[in-house]
């Protein structure tokens, strides 16, 4: 990329033309499909290794919107929580391990 998206073209009858130019790579290959693809993977496949990630990562789906449940530290505590709609009910974690086990 020049600097400041100049691009200096010369020509060989000794004239020149300055364009500018912006790179539209991200805005061209990240389409509504794309993203919505995207989407779908990040909710389907666990975060392994993430910081942060347990065994429910991915597992806990909200049953309003469908997107899933995400961590949070609250007086020591771990709560899982949907991410989109805050109003419901959290999860405590040590509940969910032992209903689960």
């Amino acid at each position: 990329m020049p600097d400041g998206g100049l691009l200096h073209f010369y020509f060989t009858d000794g004239t020149e033309k300055i364009q500018t130019w912006e790179s539209t790579s991200k805005k061209d290959a990240w389409t509504p499909e794309a993203r919505a693809r995207a989407s779908a993977y990040r909710r389907e496949h666990a975060a392994m290794g993430k910081k942060g990630a347990s065994c429910f990562t991915t597992k806990i789906k909200c049953g309003a919107c469908g997107n899933n449940y995400e961590v949070e530290n609250c007086a020591g505590m771990r709560y899982w929580r949907c991410r989109i709609k805050r109003d419901g009910i959290p999860l405590r974690e040590d509940v969910l391990k032992e209903v689960t086990a």
